[in-house]
């Protein structure tokens, strides 16, 4: 009962903690201290991790419109929100009540203003997962420029792919694509964050050409 008890507590404690930031997070503190309220959605995916209770649905809901809103706020706010969402929603097969946070995502891939946030929510869907991610990604990838945002798309492949590698189901599709750039293009920044990408697929087969490439 003790146990039980203490558990309640600390519930308690965590949903009054994510309230708390929440507000703080919108209030008009002026653009000056916005680089500090960015932190909040960021702790507060950290505190609540991905699930579906009412709290975490809030939070996404929240975070989500920042994303898609004709009046922007600050870029850090926008990327604090993107890696948010990465670590809180769930895949569309899994919940699909949350397709249309995966949805804000993919919109501010495509007409976000800020680079950096853009990159942000490529991540966010890698670490999200599902099919419908997956394939949005690919699709990125075919698209992407390859000095700037392709090693972004390709991370958050490899993020994805990460995912079924952990389960021991290797997304060869995936990494056969990674292994072939990484083979064809000759940028060193491209290729590194190919090689990282491709190791989070755990696609043994590639370890010869990667140790060649590193000799």
């Amino acid at each position: 009962l003790r146990c039980n008890a203490e558990r309640g507590a600390q519930k308690r404690l965590l949903w009054q903690t994510v309230e708390e930031l929440l507000d703080w997070f919108h209030k008009d503190l002026g653009r000056s201290d916005e680089i500090l309220q960015a932190q909040a959605p960021v702790a507060i995916a950290r505190v609540l991790g991905r699930g579906s209770s009412d709290l975490h649905q809030k939070c996404k809901q929240q975070f989500a419109a920042l994303l898609v809103a004709k009046d922007k706020r600050s870029n850090p706010i926008l990327q604090s929100a993107a890696l948010a969402l990465g670590n809180l929603v769930l895949a569309r097969e899994v919940l699909p009540d949350d397709a249309p946070f995966a949805d804000a995502l993919q919109q501010h891939y495509a007409r976000g203003h800020d680079r950096q946030a853009r990159y942000y929510a490529l991540i966010a869907l890698g670490r999200i997962g599902g099919a419908a991610n997956r394939q949005f990604l690919l699709a990125a990838y075919e698209r992407s420029t390859k000095g700037t945002e392709r090693p972004w798309v390709a991370l958050a492949l490899g993020l994805l792919a990460s995912a079924s590698a952990a389960r021991g189901e290797v997304d060869v599709e995936v990494a056969r694509l990674l292994l072939d750039d990484l083979q064809a293009i000759q940028s060193n920044d491209v290729q590194g964050a190919l090689a990282v990408a491709l190791g989070l697929t755990g696609h043994v087969a590639a370890a010869p050409v990667v140790m060649r490439m590193l000799r």
